[in-house]
């Protein structure tokens, strides 16, 4: 069988990151996600955002695989802010799913197709946690950046055999070895790098909501001890290590 080229982005779409663009989901008491407010949209903060003509459109999909709302937010240009639009699809609104593009003469040129809104009363750290494919070569798993410049990603080994990324949301035995190390290290950032970034205000609101004191303290040392004592909070919560000892025939496969 003849083997062609593999490419990744064939149409050369730029990616869009949470940074660039603020919006915020709201809850009802019973979990259920009423509305939705776009309040801030920083060009700048999009690779290659010199190259978009500033009448392209900002669209939002809003879906739960049953059912979909778009949302206009205006343009490059003239962003449409707005407040607590409400969300009008049929079905479920407890987990919905984000897409975000730009789309200019009906081409999407910029997209974000698991983008992440703000959601202060999510309380499963799972959700804050933003997991992208790499090529790491050799290594399996690493969070990157560790330095607080910004938001810390958990990136997996993109090897298409092993598909990490897809076995990290579905592989108990996965998801025991490799997550809460992860989180370990991104708490680790939280700690030493505090902010006023969304994502530092997504932590601060999960850490809070579950009675854990954000680190005050100063010294590196202090902030891995913090780290390692809200992992294993956090840990107790999730029993992920529990959940792959229950499985049967669970184990590391392509």
């Amino acid at each position: 069988m003849p083997r062609g080229i593999y490419q990744t982005n064939p149409l050369g779409i730029i990616d869009l990151t949470n940074e660039c663009i603020e919006l915020s989901v709201n809850r009802n008491s019973l979990g259920i996600i009423d509305n939705i407010s776009f309040t801030k949209f920083e060009l700048k903060k999009i690779s290659q955002y010199k190259s978009f003509p500033l009448n392209s459109d900002i669209i939002l999909k809003v879906s739960n695989n049953y059912d979909d709302m778009r949302i206009n937010l205006g343009t490059i240009n003239s962003p449409n802010y707005f407040r607590e639009k409400k969300i009008e699809i049929e079905g479920s609104k407890s987990n919905l799913k984000y897409f975000l593009f730009i789309r200019n003469n009906y081409k999407i040129i910029a997209s974000n197709e698991n983008f992440k809104p703000f959601d202060p009363k999510n309380s499963n750290p799972k959700g804050l946690i933003k997991v992208e494919p790499d090529n790491l070569g050799e290594i399996s798993w690493r969070v990157q950046p560790l330095d607080g410049s910004s938001e810390p990603i958990l990136k997996v080994n993109s090897d298409r055999s092993k598909n990490l990324l897809f076995q990290l949301k579905s592989n108990a035995s996965v998801r025991a070895l490799i997550f809460m190390n992860a989180l370990e290290q991104i708490l680790f950032v939280v700690a030493k790098y505090p902010g006023s970034e969304d994502w530092h205000r997504n932590w601060e609101t999960y850490l809070d909501k579950e009675g854990i004191n954000i680190f005050d303290g100063e010294s590196e040392t202090e902030a891995l001890i913090w780290a390692e004592e809200t992992a294993n909070f956090i840990a107790n919560k999730l029993t992920l290590f529990s959940n792959w000892k229950l499985t049967t025939g669970d184990s590391i496969h392509a």
